[in-house]
């Protein structure tokens, strides 16, 4: 065996030597958008994000200019999604993921890191303690997928040590799991950070502010009210998601409800626009629990009706409401086999 003066001495064996000591990235691959076409991703997007067409379009824009700069020992793109609740936030980061990167996402809930021991799962336990053999989950994950989109869902709930490893994993693309000292490299991940924090106050500003950089501004001071100004610099933008207008609302309900039929397995051939207009008002009257709420409440107000319909060997089924009652009946003239849902819908209450 070389002494460490031969290896000094010695050019080849000293570079043998430090590659074999030192400490390789794995991962590390860069996120390759050269196969798919920008405009039709972006439409794609929209068609199913609804009523944020705007953050659609400059989010792509983002995400193909960093992924085509390949910036060493940096993530693809790291962006925030703040603003109102319910309003597509973490549905846009999924569909990033599915539209951009084949499907490769890594989601940490952040309601599930408020505890500072919460830094095992993401990088692992230190040596000699139990579970140290099994690495840390991030860690892993960044290794096996090698590119995709991190979701960070409410990192303002994330416990101060959790945040200073993301602090890390933003900054320079790369972390380093306690219990092997393995680095793993993010150069490849769209790092995407949602944040319910201010939520109130950033609608607020987004609808009454009409100037970009002026919004921009306000929008970052709100933020600055939770998070540390060195942790808003290592976001390279922050889009503020405005509530959803009674379009993007008739739209969404108009979408669930024929996902609903599609899984109960009926044609939803027609919808009593009555229904559409109640479940908007509906909407704005609980706006701070956003379109979450309404998704419920049209579940209740007819998969009955529909599963009911089915059961008859109804294929087809329209929706309509009559004094507030909401019923699912059959396409044919003749309704009487099947039972209404049986679901009262007042405007702003319960049902």
């Amino acid at each position: 065996m070389p002494s460490i003066f031969d290896i000094v001495n010695d050019p080849s064996a000293l570079a043998a030597f430090v590659s074999e000591t030192s400490t390789v990235a794995k991962g590390g691959a860069f996120l390759d958008l050269s196969g798919i076409d920008q405009m039709k991703a972006v439409a794609s997007i929209k068609a199913r994000v609804i009523g944020q067409n705007q953050i659609v379009d400059q989010i792509a824009t983002l995400i193909f200019r960093r992924a085509t700069l390949r910036r060493p020992n940096k993530p693809t793109a790291v962006a925030m999604f703040v603003g109102a609740t319910g309003s597509g936030k973490t549905e846009l980061a999924k569909v990033l993921a599915e539209t951009l990167a084949g499907g490769k996402l890594i989601r940490i809930d952040c309601n599930e890191m408020t505890e500072s021991s919460s830094t095992q799962r993401l990088i692992g336990s230190p040596p000699g303690y139990l579970g140290s053999d099994q690495g840390g989950w991030l860690c892993r994950q960044i290794s096996e997928k090698r590119s995709g989109v991190i979701l960070l869902d409410e990192i303002e709930k994330a416990h101060p040590d959790v945040l200073k490893i993301i602090m890390g994993l933003l900054d320079e693309g790369r972390l380093t799991e306690q219990s092997t000292g393995q680095t793993f490299s993010a150069t490849g991940f769209v790092i995407l950070l949602t944040s319910n924090a201010e939520h109130e106050l950033i609608a607020e500003i987004v609808r009454a502010v009409a100037d970009p950089s002026d919004r921009a501004a306000q929008v970052k001071d709100a933020l600055r009210k939770v998070f540390k100004p060195e942790q808003l610099a290592r976001i390279d933008e922050i889009f503020a998601f405005r509530d959803l207008d009674r379009a993007a609302v008739v739209e969404i309900v108009g979408k669930f409800l024929m996902g609903f039929a599609n899984e109960v397995g009926v044609d939803l051939a027609q919808v009593d626009t009555g229904l559409l207009i109640d479940l908007t008002l509906r909407q704005e009257k609980l706006a701070k629990y956003g379109v979450r709420e309404v998704v419920r409440q049209v579940e209740k107000a007819v998969v009955d009706g529909m599963l009911d319909a089915r059961a008859a060997g109804h294929k087809s089924v329209r929706i309509v409401t009559d004094g507030g009652l909401v019923r699912v009946l059959p396409l044919l003239p003749d309704t009487a086999a099947v039972r209404s849902s049986g679901v009262h819908v007042q405007v702003g209450g319960a049902t």
